[in-house]
């Protein structure tokens, strides 16, 4: 198994943090979410301490109802200089039939069936929502005190069976 040492996680971070400074005031934020492509890069970030991801050479990601925030991941993808590789993002007015490593979802209405999603496929289910996560959405990220934070649903975590370096609990907040 291969672990991180906070100091590196913190370094990462902290270099993350200097681009967000540096792209927050050129942006319009609301009280809770950050940009789509903010957004899009963080989770490239994070999705590597998920032990079953990060042995993926490349990642595949559903949108569900939001656009600009596929935008973001194609985007990311044709880059390829996130945290991970995204071969395949798709944009779908409904949760698919078939296995996604990753699924966005940012609509109340559709929380219930992206659990039972994450639940049956064992993924990742992210929002820009920090409240979805209270919900159960898996993994979120929003702005507390003007800074970017991750949120991470351990209850779902555990029933969609996904398996989070210990690491992930120094640079989120936690929900169950």
């Amino acid at each position: 198994m291969l672990t991180i040492s906070i100091k590196k996680v913190k370094r990462i971070f902290a270099g993350y943090l200097i681009a967000c400074c540096l792209l927050l005031p050129f942006t319009k934020l609301s009280a809770a979410e950050l940009p789509h492509e903010l957004q899009a890069v963080l989770l490239s970030k994070i999705l590597i301490y998920e032990r079953q991801l990060k042995e993926k050479s490349s990642l595949s990601v559903f949108v569900l109802d939001d656009a600009s925030m596929f935008d973001a991941f194609s985007r990311l993808a044709q880059a390829q200089q996130s945290g991970v590789s995204f071969s395949n993002v798709v944009l779908g007015n409904k949760i698919p039939g078939k296995a996604f490593d990753l699924i966005y979802v940012n609509d109340n209405k559709r929380i219930k069936e992206a659990i039972d999603y994450a639940n049956t496929h064992g993924v990742i289910i992210a929002t820009g929502k920090a409240n979805f996560v209270q919900k159960g959405i898996t993994l979120g990220i929003g702005v507390e005190k003007g800074k970017p934070q991750f949120y991470l649903n351990l209850t779902t975590s555990l029933t969609s069976g996904l398996k989070w370096e210990q690491n992930i609990l120094q640079v989120v907040k936690t929900f169950q």
